[in-house]
């Protein structure tokens, strides 16, 4: 049985300049609280530091987990904010040792390589990479053909962003979009600040 209080030892030590995600953990230790044994293959687009990483190794025991990120913007940004989360997304995760597997890259070029790979489908994939509508379009459509039935996927900030954001710029009619096409395909399981969704067929 899962005990909350587990997760103050798991993040214990580790290194963090941010924290974005762990606003979601009880969602996710609710929807989650019966796949703790059958999530094995777990697939994260945009990474940072590595604390939702952790979370997945944690909390899915038996699962490994495919990391992509453009980490240092690519490797043409000079913001040094960027070039230190690699370093801390490796010191955090090198525990963990051959449960993660690190995608350098932009997640155009990473989930292409993936897909053309015929890897097999993964049984949870976490979209939280650029937080531009049209290149949540793009992950979104690609990561699909990385599941299959039983996937699980959660989307990041569907309820993120300001009133007068610049459309481009707010993920949730990137999501909407996306389920208009293949909504049909799966089961919301959660929805609020993410959604969280089941590919049913």
């Amino acid at each position: 049985m899962f005990n909350p209080t587990e997760m103050e030892f798991w993040f214990a030590g580790k290194d963090f300049s941010t924290d974005w995600t762990s606003g979601n953990f009880p969602n996710w230790c609710r929807v989650f609280a019966d796949r703790r044994e059958k999530v094995t293959r777990i697939l994260e687009v945009g990474s940072w530091e590595g604390r939702s990483a952790i979370f997945f190794l944690e909390f899915f025991r038996n699962a490994s987990i495919t990391c992509i990120d453009a980490f240092a913007g690519g490797g043409t940004s000079t913001n040094p904010a960027l070039h230190l989360a690699e370093a801390r997304f490796d010191k955090n995760t090198k525990s963990y040792g051959a449960r993660v597997t690190k995608i350098a890259a932009e997640s155009v070029v990473a989930l292409h390589d993936l897909i053309k790979g015929k890897v097999e489908p993964f049984d949870l994939i976490y979209v939280d990479g650029s937080h531009f509508r049209d290149d949540v379009v793009i992950d979104s459509l690609m990561m699909w053909r990385l599941s299959a039935p039983g996937t699980i996927v959660i989307w990041d900030d569907y309820e993120g962003g300001r009133p007068d954001q610049a459309p481009e710029t707010r993920v949730k009619a990137a999501i909407d979009y996306f389920l208009s096409l293949y909504g049909k395909q799966m089961a919301i399981l959660h929805r609020g600040y993410q959604i969280i969704a089941q590919r049913i067929a």
